[in-house]
């Protein structure tokens, strides 16, 4: 599960999600873009190369660093 939103100017959509990054199913915090900006369903998307956006530390439950939302 994840959420969209526009990026910091408002004008274009991103989606945020939740990746896994290894074979402990490591979680992290990941966004992508829309591959065609110019196609009006928007369905396929691609991953930016800056990935992951936020990643756990040992503090946190790795498995359980999920389902990223927008705030107001």
């Amino acid at each position: 599960m994840g959420n969209a939103t526009t990026d910091p100017n408002g004008n274009k959509p991103i989606i945020l999600y939740t990746g896994v990054v290894d074979e402990n199913i490591t979680e992290v915090q990941n966004y992508a873009v829309p591959a065609d900006y110019s196609n009006p369903y928007l369905r396929k998307w691609i991953e930016p190369d800056n990935n992951p956006l936020i990643v756990v530390t040992e503090s946190m439950n790795t498995t359980a660093f999920r389902d990223p939302t927008i705030g107001p």
